[in-house]
């Protein structure tokens, strides 16, 4: 009787975890957004972020891998109910989601070695080899450049990896946000490089979320809110300031 008991108790509380569970989707692009343990996420800006929505709702993260270039199949199929970081700008009709408030804001430098000559203008990027983020959507102006032949991307999945090319003078230059690049500079990633004075472009970052679930759905939109509201996102940007001032641009309480 007593194992009977046990196991029913142990069936309705796997019902009720399952119940209370978020499933959060991640690409991993690495440090500083995305931080793995034995291949499981287990740190970064993203999984800060995500688990203080989640929890803010009083519910419990997932966190699952995705494929490169699949988040929005995820999302509609509610495979996940939410991804941390995303932009309606790099999407097609990204009407078909729930995009969560602005969290905070980013800018794209060309980062190049120490000692070549600034890059001040896109004119500057003719004939060179620009690593770049598998996946990503980049500026109008650096895009019209790739699709002309002008300058030849050459994409990676992972951050580090587009810094290590870069460090071995396989490209002329890299895009990546000044997050990424000061944390990278602190870990030594991304030593003997500098920020250009050339911004491909600034742009906010949400969370966005699944509409195939609205219940939960609009828990995770007001915890959103919430996390903004009562300081505990710039709290957790506090984290990963680069400057020292420690400025990235986070949304502050209205």
């Amino acid at each position: 009787m007593g194992k009977f008991i046990t196991a029913v108790l142990s069936f309705f509380y796997a019902l009720n975890t399952v119940g209370n569970q978020v499933k959060v989707g991640y690409v991993v692009h690495g440090p500083p957004f995305h931080e793995l343990t034995n291949e499981k996420l287990s740190g970064g800006l993203v999984y800060d972020v995500a688990q203080a929505i989640v929890l803010a709702a009083n519910k419990q993260p997932h966190f699952m891998k995705l494929p490169t270039n699949r988040v929005d199949d995820f999302l509609i199929a509610v495979k996940i109910h939410m991804i941390c970081f995303h932009n309606p700008m790099w999407v097609n009709k990204p009407e078909r989601f729930h995009w969560g408030p602005e969290m905070f804001h980013r800018k794209e430098y060309f980062i190049i070695p120490q000692e070549v000559s600034d890059i001040t203008d896109y004119s500057q990027l003719k004939g060179k080899s620009i690593a770049t983020h598998l996946g990503y959507v980049y500026s109008n102006k650096v895009t019209d450049l790739f699709e002309q032949g002008i300058s030849k991307r050459v994409n990676k999945q992972k951050t580090t990896a587009m810094y290590n090319i870069l460090q071995l003078r396989r490209v002329h230059t890299l895009i990546d946000n000044e997050i990424s690049f000061n944390y990278l500079k602190k870990q030594g990633v991304a030593t003997g490089l500098r920020l250009s004075s050339l911004v491909d472009k600034k742009y906010p970052l949400h969370c966005v979320f699944s509409k195939g679930a609205p219940e939960i759905v609009q828990e995770l939109l007001n915890a959103s809110q919430e996390i903004i509201s009562n300081n505990t996102m710039l709290t957790i940007i506090s984290k990963y300031k680069p400057t020292k001032n420690n400025q990235l641009g986070a949304v502050n309480k209205p």
